[in-house]
């Protein structure tokens, strides 16, 4: 009997001996980042855009530098909050404005695919939102914009593991308030379009500088820039009503995805 609880507790003690030694699995640790992207409050109203020449600018922040490290990165584009949006500006609300939201985000998550940082896709369409790293939408955020109220226009929410600095899943969500239109050409200030005061936000416009962010980029700079800077897709505010050169990328944009995705 003694012999065979001497050869018990050996066991016993071998196997805790084994366990001691056994790696233990870190319990997942993430980190959410949230850009918010307003008006620039001092332009709200304005009936024309400012005369200024059309400028470039090499900047560009990632802070943190966290990035994707799968590809394509799935996204899925839900309108169904801008379903009251007369997106063409015709006077009339139906389905071809929601799909005409729809491309011009496509178009936007093209934009940032073009420039082949990382070489091949970034970027694929997904039916299923489940199966979606990225999600775009439209919802209430803090109503149509004025000088003084609801000059929010949309946010961007990153999730992030911190020690590997791996993007995990980005929120794309865009204020179902504020008037969205799709513009028919790309603008910069100096080349003024009456906008009979209505505050008018490009889709294309602020997609791509919200996508800028999905994949790890920042505002730059954080305050208010230069008249070279405010032509960056990731300037921090929508400078002007109507504005639409967000969806070209500016040399500092295009520098930005580069030093992420070499």
């Amino acid at each position: 009997m003694m012999r065979r609880m001497r050869l018990l507790l050996r066991s016993v003690a071998f196997i805790l001996l084994l366990f001691s030694f056994a790696p233990f699995a870190e319990a997942p640790l993430i980190e959410k980042i949230t850009f918010v992207d307003y008006y620039e409050p001092t332009h709200i109203g304005t009936t024309t855009q400012d005369a200024a020449p059309c400028t470039d600018s090499t900047h560009f922040t990632a802070p943190g530098r966290f990035r994707w490290k799968a590809f394509p990165v799935t996204y899925f584009i839900d309108t169904s909050g801008a379903s009251g949006q007369d997106i063409n500006g015709d006077g009339n609300v139906n389905k071809k404005d929601r799909q005409l939201a729809r491309d011009s985000v496509v178009s936007a998550f093209n934009t940032w695919d073009a420039e082949e940082h990382p070489s091949g896709q970034f970027f694929v369409s997904t039916s299923n939102p489940s199966n979606a790293k990225v999600t775009v939408s439209w919802v209430e955020i803090d109503g149509a914009a004025t000088p003084t109220t609801g000059q929010i226009l949309g946010l961007t929410l990153i999730i992030i593991d911190p020690r590997s600095k791996e993007i995990l899943q980005a929120v794309i969500e865009l204020d179902k308030d504020e008037t969205w239109r799709v513009l028919d050409i790309v603008l910069c200030e100096g080349q003024g379009i009456p906008l009979d005061g209505i505050l008018m936000v490009d889709v294309g416009n602020l997609a791509t500088h919200e996508i800028g962010h999905a994949i790890g980029l920042g505002h730059f700079p954080e305050g208010r820039g230069s008249d070279s800077d405010k032509f960056l897709t990731m300037y921090p505010f929508i400078f002007f009503d109507g504005e639409t050169h967000k969806r070209t990328l500016a040399t500092g944009d295009r520098r930005g995805i580069e030093s992420l995705y070499p």
